[in-house]
């Protein structure tokens, strides 16, 4: 009987060897591949929470316009001019008042700088008595004060950072009657 040749035996193991080698090639590229879409895929989900994110916060900015722009276009909405006094001569605020739904807007954007010690204060008058609308922070542009029945003036005020509970009438700066 013949023997196979050693050479015979040696045809199937190569291709054999070639094919798991072809196969360890296209799994390393095919993994590869993967670790990049994976990269990729988390810069996609970091950019859609960013979106998300920001789009959350562009809704609450839209709904706090439209709750401004609805209260400044109501007809029931009356218009006040705070003007500085000779205190403050630069100051300027407009306020928005809104007995029938019982709101106030104001405008603070016009106003001086302060110092990091200070801020403005809002003040309604009811019969002599100084009641607080709540602290004006400036930076903000319109803000929504407390709305006191009865007041006939709206008078704003220079604070110690933070408020007082009764006003500084020496640093009054402007004042206006109301209706």
């Amino acid at each position: 009987t013949a023997t196979p040749s050693k050479n015979t035996n040696k045809w199937p193991l190569a291709i054999a060897a070639s094919l798991v080698l072809l196969m360890g090639l296209t799994s390393f590229f095919i993994f590869q591949k993967m670790k990049g879409v994976e990269t990729e895929l988390q810069l996609v989900e970091q950019k859609n929470t960013l979106l998300e994110d920001t789009l959350k916060e562009m809704t609450t900015v839209l709904s706090a316009l439209e709750s401004e722009n609805k209260v400044m276009g109501d007809p029931n909405t009356q218009k006040y001019i705070l003007k500085g006094n000779a205190l403050s001569p630069d100051a300027l605020a407009v306020g928005y008042v809104n007995h029938k739904d019982r709101k106030v807007l104001l405008d603070a954007s016009q106003l001086p700088g302060l110092t990091e010690d200070q801020d403005y204060q809002l003040w309604a008058d009811v019969e002599g008595e100084m009641i607080d609308m709540g602290v004006v922070q400036k930076e903000n542009g319109l803000l929504a004060m407390n709305y006191i029945a009865g007041a006939e003036s709206m008078n704003l005020t220079i604070e110690p950072a933070g408020g007082s509970e009764h006003p500084t009438v020496s640093n009054l700066i402007a004042n206006v009657y109301i209706e």
